[in-house]
């Protein structure tokens, strides 16, 4: 009864007034699930900017690579491919509040472009084009990888929720 009270639903209330008081509810849920996944997400990104991100003859810092890793691409170096991930992650972040499909497609591309920078062993680190061997990744790189990898997670429970949702909705008809 006290749940009732709380809620704003009376003891005779309508089928159609409990749907829809669940459907608010429902709602306000998944907004803040998605803000959860999308603060997570963000946080972790930011935080490895104030990191280093991987060594070689020295360690880099993370912000630098962030604003420099474009001109790998610009010079069809493979070992750059890794740094697209960011571009990915900020489109999964934008179409995460109203086009979900696509923004699990960019978190994907993200995460697996994140994570294909394990598979490399060497990487230009200067101006002159010089290939270094990658001695270890630091904490910078795993809270970068975490980014996308929660993210990815998020939008799969966004996903679902949603393919949950309209099941039930269609099955009540």
């Amino acid at each position: 009864m006290i749940i009732l009270l709380l809620t704003g639903i009376h003891a005779g209330a309508l089928p159609s007034e409990i749907s829809e008081f669940s459907e608010r509810l429902t709602n306000r849920m998944q907004k803040s699930v998605k803000i959860i996944w999308l603060v997570l997400s963000v946080g972790f990104f930011l935080a490895s900017l104030t990191q280093k991100s991987f060594c070689t003859t020295r360690c880099g810092d993370s912000i630098l690579t962030l604003l420099t890793g474009w001109m790998g691409i610009a010079y069809l170096d493979y070992a750059a491919l890794p740094w697209l991930a960011n571009p990915a992650i900020l489109l999964a972040w934008i179409f995460f509040w109203k086009k979900p499909l696509p923004a699990i497609g960019f978190s994907l591309l993200s995460t697996g472009l994140a994570a294909s920078f394990l598979l490399l062993n060497t990487i230009v680190d200067n101006e002159g084009d010089v290939r270094r061997v990658i001695t270890k990744l630091e904490t910078g790189y795993w809270l970068w990888l975490s980014a996308h990898i929660s993210f990815l997670i998020g939008c799969a429970v966004e996903l679902l929720a949603l393919k949950l949702h309209y099941r039930s909705k269609n099955t009540l008809k």
